[in-house]
């Protein structure tokens, strides 16, 4: 980061002074639900459930 006219270096709280220090744990994803019915009826198969009897 190059700082700019007017920023705080040591205001700006997430900064991070050395890059090598981060951790990456896990990553989340999160699907785009289009339609309510297919995502339930999607949630219903994987759990198991027949998804006609979904209404």
């Amino acid at each position: 980061y190059v700082a700019h006219e007017g920023d705080d270096i040591n205001a700006i709280e997430w900064r991070l002074t050395n890059p090598a220090d981060i951790e990456i744990i896990s990553v989340l994803f999160i699907p785009v639900i289009i339609s309510k019915t297919e995502a339930v009826k999607s949630r219903a198969k994987k759990l198991g459930v027949n998804p006609n009897s979904v209404r």
